[in-house]
């Protein structure tokens, strides 16, 4: 029979997860609203989104980081990108039937994703120092971030030649486009303040996982990075796995690839190369390169699935699956 000690610790898990959970679609709601009515384009709403739903994920990663725990900061910034993968594009490719995105905007998203990767790689097993890595991810997101944020409105400011206006039109598609409607009659103040609060409760939630986890491992005896890899990876990417869920059902390929994409992005950078310039790396467990490794094979598999004239099918999005599985097992073992 479990012990009182085990068993309060899993209660005191469950509960900040379901408290962190809402407070993050809490969060995600208005800040979705906030961004239509100040006039964001759709993809740099999907952009926010992600932000939004990546809050329980890396709140999850710096709590650790700031108790020491290195390790399990790393392992769910990892593991939740490797989830993300087979349970945000996988698992929705088997149950739409395919995920088969149309716009040629998916060469840039998947040059930023594996950029971003190759920067992290970089820092973690060659030794870049964090400073440069950050440095260079900003190279990198500047020009990306910048062409959402001004969409079609303002896309004319940016002096470029006529063609490189219309390649940048064309690639995004209606994605690039404001909306031209408000979605909620809220005033700023008020959401601001309910983001706030929300943020507040989320942040809270993952230190408390973060605490009754490391205890739970402790009791078990399961190793830290594993906690983060396993547990705390996939409990706090639920909310991206059921926002990539339903575009799927609703066959929006693009959204729902762009979500994937950009929440693998944020982790990254939020939950990595941006503590590690503040904070220092430290020093990095031996499983945190072929963690990596596992990562940057199957982002590289997926982009090149996502890139065919078929996209990823159902066949192809089980195999992203089983892949994950591979993970997991080759981890438990």
């Amino acid at each position: 029979m479990p012990s009182l000690h085990i068993i309060s610790a899993a209660l005191g898990f469950l509960l900040a997860l379901g408290v962190t959970l809402v407070a993050a679609a809490v969060f995600a709601d208005r800040l979705d609203r906030l961004g239509a009515r100040l006039g964001f384009s759709e993809v740099l709403l999907g952009v926010l989104t992600a932000v939004a739903a990546d809050s329980p994920e890396l709140s999850s990663s710096v709590a650790a980081i700031l108790r020491g725990e290195r390790d399990v900061g790393l392992g769910v910034v990892i593991g939740s990108n490797v989830f993300n993968l087979a349970a945000m594009i996988g698992i929705g490719a088997v149950v739409a039937g395919a995920v088969r995105p149309a716009r040629a905007w998916l060469a840039v998203e998947s040059a930023v994703a594996l950029s971003l990767l190759a920067v992290t790689a970089g820092l973690l097993v060659a030794g870049l120092p964090p400073l440069a890595a950050l440095a260079l991810a900003l190279v990198v997101l500047t020009p990306y971030l910048a062409v959402l944020a001004l969409g079609d409105a303002r896309l004319h400011l940016v002096p470029l030649p006529a063609r490189a206006h219309r390649v940048l039109r064309d690639a995004l598609g209606s994605g690039l486009a404001h909306p031209r409607s408000l979605v909620s009659a809220d005033s700023l103040w008020r959401a601001f303040w309910l983001m706030a609060l929300a943020l507040v409760v989320i942040v809270a939630g993952s230190t408390v996982m973060v605490d009754t986890s490391l205890v739970l491992a402790d009791e078990i005896g399961l190793s830290h990075l594993l906690v983060g890899l396993l547990i705390l990876a996939v409990v706090t990417s639920l909310p991206n796995a059921s926002t990539a869920f339903r575009l799927a059902r609703q066959g929006r390929a693009d959204a729902t690839v762009s979500e994937t994409l950009n929440s693998n992005n944020i982790n990254l950078v939020g939950g990595i190369l941006i503590p590690a310039a503040i904070l220092g790396l430290g020093t990095v467990s031996s499983g945190v390169p072929a963690d990596l490794v596992w990562l940057l094979v199957l982002t590289a598999a997926t982009l090149g699935a996502l890139a065919t004239r078929s996209g990823i099918g159902r066949l192809a999005g089980a195999a992203l699956v089983c892949a994950y599985i591979a993970f997991v097992i080759a981890h438990a073992v």
